[in-house]
């Protein structure tokens, strides 16, 4: 259950920090609307070998956290996120864990159409630093990766995520 607890709050920070990496000032524009993000990891492959108990544990657990746990097939992870047309003026994503994972983002940059960003993360949950970027094809697409080391409740992580975001469409559910 270490695990898999190390696992959930590590996965917040690699979401975190590929979010992150979209803030900016200026580049390409966001298209506003639902946006679906794809994370791969060699962490997520690891989902497929545990329990199904054991995922409706962390799935609980994660809740306390206020983090959602994204479908996670074949070592990919898929959530959904809304940029509101405000969201898209500012070029800002949602932070998604920011406040729950206990991380934090510094030096953010742009050159042209890629963003980069470090993150920082101090906790009882996690620490460690990690950088991120991402690159807009266009106004509906980009890809990025993020790296993390530090540690996950006494785990340590080496962590490398990549992801992708596609728009969807422009109204957002609910």
């Amino acid at each position: 259950m270490r695990l898999l607890n190390s696992w959930v709050t590590a996965y917040a920070g690699l979401m975190l920090a590929a979010g992150s990496a979209l803030a900016a000032d200026t580049g390409p524009g966001i298209r506003p609307g639902l946006w679906e993000l794809t994370t791969t990891s060699e962490l997520l492959k690891l989902v497929g070998q545990v329990d199904p108990q054991q995922i409706r544990q962390l799935q609980q657990l994660a809740q306390q956290y206020g983090i959602a746990i994204p479908r996670v097939d074949a070592g990919a992870a898929v959530a959904q996120v809304c940029i509101t047309a405000d969201m898209a003026r500012r070029q800002v994503l949602p932070d998604l864990t920011m406040n729950q994972s206990g991380c934090h983002s510094s030096n953010a940059r742009r050159s042209g159409a890629t963003y980069s960003v470090d993150i920082a993360c101090e906790n009882n949950r996690v620490s460690g630093r990690g950088h991120s970027q991402a690159t807009f094809q266009n106004a509906e697409q980009f890809s990025g990766s993020t790296s993390f080391q530090g540690d996950a409740q006494g785990v340590p992580l080496n962590q490398h995520a990549e992801t992708t975001g596609r728009w969807l469409q422009t109204q957002c559910p609910g």
